[in-house]
């Protein structure tokens, strides 16, 4: 089972406009939006192919987090969703 947390620095957005480009990305990236946290800037996302779970949140600061939580999957397959995940955030921005 392969567990990872990632975060990158998207500064000089506002963390509300990050966190919609989150929520646009999502299905891009190949999830599934199933809980949001508005007032948090969290949203909690799954992928039915490989069972894979997880979050993305934004801190005030422009600060991305992606974690994933993946059983059945290698470290480096599951980096590469990360990397997948941040293309989309960055492209929806």
């Amino acid at each position: 089972m392969a567990k990872i947390q990632e975060t990158r620095n998207m500064s000089g957005k506002p963390a509300g406009e990050i966190y919609e480009a989150i929520l646009k990305a999502t299905p891009t990236a190949g999830f599934e939006v199933w809980k949001r946290r508005d007032i948090a800037w969290l949203v909690m996302v799954r992928r039915s192919e490989g069972d894979i779970d997880g979050s993305v949140s934004v801190s005030p600061g422009g600060q991305v987090i992606v974690a994933l939580n993946a059983p059945g999957m290698t470290e480096a397959e599951v980096n590469a969703l990360a990397e997948t995940y941040f293309k989309a955030i960055e492209a929806a921005l």
